[in-house]
């Protein structure tokens, strides 16, 4: 890219937006083409002057910040986005971060600070504080708690006959064998097969089987033999 670094301001404090941008064009290594308070018109100002960086000013901005987030991301992916923020604003900044920001900046930082995070997501960083990276890493674990829980309520779901079917049909059995072997019509099995695929959300047995040992239901064990 060539410098000066072109940047666009979003955010509501008029005099906050103009001090900033009047201090990074003094350091000569950066450009603020327009800054702006209206944030829903924002997305606009991106896709007409293609800016390298939209800084956005978090405070007071609500959910209009993240939807200028994730329109960027969407319509302009090639702007990095930095978001301003405070040590009280933590949702927000995550909200952006999962959005697609590449940056935060505390409020409490210096000039210098932020002129140092916009050069490196000029170069391909992605810059977080350490306590947004904890938070994030929180979050992740959270989802991933979420996701447990989702898939035990999905096991559970299956009814105890089908869950031994399910394991039946891992080990490699026919409908008939499985017939043979639970003393039950094949007609009966085959309902048992419908209503598992159904309940999984899957097309056919070898996609259940995968399904299910993904998510820890069933042992593996070696293929019968028949």
């Amino acid at each position: 890219m060539s410098w000066p670094a072109r940047l666009i301001i979003a955010g509501t404090h008029s005099l906050f937006r103009e001090c900033l941008a009047s201090m990074l064009y003094k350091l000569g290594r950066f450009h603020v083409t327009h800054h702006t308070d209206d944030l829903e018109s924002t997305l606009d100002l991106v896709e007409e002057y293609q800016p390298d960086v939209l800084v956005i000013d978090l405070n007071g901005s609500g959910e209009a910040a993240t939807e200028l987030v994730r329109g960027t991301r969407k319509q302009c992916p090639q702007v990095k986005i930095i978001v301003l923020g405070q040590c009280n604003s933590e949702t927000a900044i995550l909200k952006c971060i999962e959005a697609g920001a590449g940056a935060c900046v505390s409020k409490e930082s210096s000039l210098e600070e932020l002129c140092r995070v916009i050069e490196r997501v000029l170069n391909g960083e992605a810059i977080y504080s350490p306590q947004i990276a904890y938070s994030m890493f929180a979050r992740l674990a959270e989802l991933s708690r979420e996701r447990a829980r989702s898939e035990r309520v999905e096991a559970l779901e299956l009814t105890p006959r089908e869950m031994e079917i399910l394991q039946l049909i891992a080990h490699g059995l026919s409908n008939r064998h499985i017939a043979e072997q639970l003393a039950l019509s094949v007609y009966t099995v085959k309902n048992h097969v419908h209503h598992i695929l159904e309940k999984l959300h899957v097309q056919d047995r070898r996609e259940a089987v995968e399904h299910a040992y993904a998510r820890h239901w069933l042992r593996p064990q070696r293929v019968a033999e028949r």
